[in-house]
């Protein structure tokens, strides 16, 4: 099974994929959703984790529950 990493690398955000059992990362050059390749290897240890997307916008809602409307006294 591969598994797809979003961390920091040497300063910069990049994905990293494991393959299986294997305790090296591979460096993924391009869309990790498209056309990619893996480039090089990488120690697993040492990198901070992100999360696995960066948002482009955030999207709220407000008094989305009748409880919450009543506490604000909305309709």
């Amino acid at each position: 099974m591969k598994r797809y990493y979003r961390i920091e690398h040497q300063g910069v955000p990049r994905y990293v994929v494991q393959q299986g059992d294997d305790t090296e990362w591979r460096l993924v050059n391009g869309d990790i959703v498209g056309s990619h390749e893996l480039g090089d290897r990488i120690a697993p240890a040492g990198h901070r984790l992100l999360p696995p997307v960066m948002p482009s916008k955030l999207v709220c809602v407000g008094l989305n529950y009748k409880d919450h409307a009543a506490e604000q006294n909305k309709p």
